[in-house]
């Protein structure tokens, strides 16, 4: 027998009390619906005391340095960031001096966080600068900061005209191309009028 409105009656066979069942929706008990709530608040607060965990331990820094494939000695070097699309990037002003290779090399980062010499974070009039981004073979692993190719071609561009072009080292070992775009696009501490 149909039921009125939302409900509907079991029981219709002789010798049988008749007792309205509601109807929930697709498959839903009162059971689960009781239990979803507390799901969502379960979860809410083990994620809440996971990332107070992440965050106490340093956790997150520990486990970026194994997947990070860049040079062991240049380590010290790099810095986590908070930024999801670049992970970590080169740390301003510092320098180490690696037992890479056959000879040892020397790395220095510049306050802007690109290798190599130091610029002025405003542009020089009459100066072109060039951006150079990418990963450890832009970067220059194992060769000291004048041997690296964007150095290297910024001393072949001033052979002829001196002191007009700059060529910024902006390489970092692991960047892949999808690292480069938002290290290249990302709010500088200096002006946009520095390119």
């Amino acid at each position: 027998m149909e039921g009125y409105g939302s409900a509907s009656f079991h029981g219709d066979h002789p010798g049988q009390a008749r007792r309205p069942v509601t109807r929930r929706g697709r498959g839903g008990s009162l059971a689960l619906e009781m239990a979803h709530p507390f799901f969502l608040s379960s979860t809410a607060f083990a994620l809440v005391i996971s990332e107070i965990i992440v965050r106490f331990y340093d956790l997150d820094w520990r486990i970026l340095k194994k997947t990070l494939y860049y040079q062991q000695v240049d380590q010290p070097l790099h810095m986590a960031v908070p930024d999801p699309d670049l992970l970590f990037r080169l740390k301003p002003n510092t320098g180490v001096t690696n037992p890479c290779g056959i000879r040892p090399s020397s790395v220095s980062i510049n306050s802007h966080g690109a290798r190599g010499q130091e610029h002025s974070a405003e542009k020089p009039s009459g100066v072109f600068r060039i951006i150079c981004l990418g990963g450890s073979n832009v970067y220059g692993a194992c060769v000291d900061d004048h041997e690296t190719w964007p150095a290297r071609l910024e001393q072949e561009l001033n052979k002829a005209d001196p002191g007009r072009f700059e060529v910024w080292n902006l390489g970092t070992p692991a960047y892949v191309p999808v690292r480069w775009r938002p290290w290249g696009a990302r709010p500088w501490s200096v002006s946009r009028r520095t390119w």
